[in-house]
């Protein structure tokens, strides 16, 4: 829903050069999974219901998302539109047998004869070809349980990485962006446009930082499951720059999350991003982001400002 309550009319991109059409906001299924602590079996399926009624039709999971309790989730909620949604999800191991079991573990849960979009983890250039991934994908495809090879690109390599990955040939890419952590626009976001590939971005709302749910430290935050990706003076900084940005939310007319959502849409590489959702007011409020006031250039100005005074986040 947008500010109005009124729903928002969901708008679409293609994915590179697949032929695909997404939805610009997917479905992140890592809180569906219990991937921040909490989870909600028959709120999850109702959560992925509400997303399709807003017209959500990309849908991102992996196995190791509660250990395949997110892809068990989304094949029972998906199961009576598949033909209607495009599934992501990512092979656990590199080596062919490896991937091959787990493509097919995924099958099963998903309640799916094929994958849309596979995406290995963290690609590098030697271990592709030591450990034939591509031929292992170029299989799958010919066998139809796969539509497309692809991969998602690690934080801290993430320039690196995303160039080697285009110049690959890969049919989509998945990388961090926000605005926390721009840094995929200089280079890498421009090339894929370039090359038609893609773009799958991942982390719009910083982990949950880009949002008003989090107000102070926890007492341990390697035990919380919001905190435990970050070092304490991570975590400060992410909190202090979540207060500085608090000038782009307009009260009840666009959240901060929203705000973060149109951040990541603005640069028109992105195919899709995929935010997390764990709750259908969350799913309400994340889709709302396209009916809520537009950022002008003068908030983007001062935003990328504020981000570049603090010390840069390993995200």
């Amino acid at each position: 829903m947008g500010p109005s309550g009124r729903p928002q009319e969901m708008e679409y991109r293609q994915l590179g050069a697949t032929g695909l059409r997404v939805s610009v906001i997917g479905f992140g299924g890592l809180g569906i999974g219990g991937g921040y602590g909490r989870h909600d079996r028959d709120e999850a399926l109702r959560t992925v219901a509400r997303a399709l009624d807003l017209g959500v039709t990309f849908f991102d999971t992996a196995p190791s998302y509660g250990r395949g309790l997110s892809e068990e989730i989304l094949g029972e909620a998906l199961h009576g539109v598949r033909d209607w949604v495009v599934i992501a999800t990512k092979p656990e191991g590199r080596e062919p047998d490896f991937i091959r079991r787990s493509v097919e573990d995924s099958l099963r849960r998903l309640r799916t004869d094929h994958i849309d979009v596979l995406q290995l983890r963290d690609p590098n250039p030697a271990k592709l070809e030591q450990f034939r991934v591509l031929e292992t994908f170029a299989a799958l495809r010919e066998e139809g349980k796969i539509r497309f090879g692809s991969v998602t690109i690690g934080d801290a390599r993430q320039e690196e990485e995303g160039l080697l990955a285009v110049e690959a040939g890969f049919a989509t890419i998945q990388l961090a962006y926000n605005i926390v952590f721009p840094n995929a626009a200089g280079t890498v976001l421009p090339r894929a446009k370039e090359a038609r590939v893609g773009v799958i971005a991942r982390g719009p709302l910083c982990k949950g930082f880009l949002t008003q749910r989090f107000t102070g430290m926890p007492a341990d935050i390697k035990a919380d499951p919001n905190f435990r990706w970050w070092t304490a003076e991570e975590a400060q900084t992410l909190l202090r720059l979540q207060q500085e940005l608090s000038f782009l939310l307009r009260t009840g007319e666009r959240s901060l999350a929203q705000a973060a959502v149109q951040f990541v849409l603005r640069n028109n590489a992105v195919s899709t991003t995929i935010p997390s959702m764990e709750t259908v007011a969350e799913v309400d409020e994340l889709v709302g982001a396209l009916g809520a006031p537009p950022l002008e250039d003068t908030d983007i100005a001062r935003a990328g400002g504020t981000v570049a005074a603090y010390p840069p986040v390993d995200y």
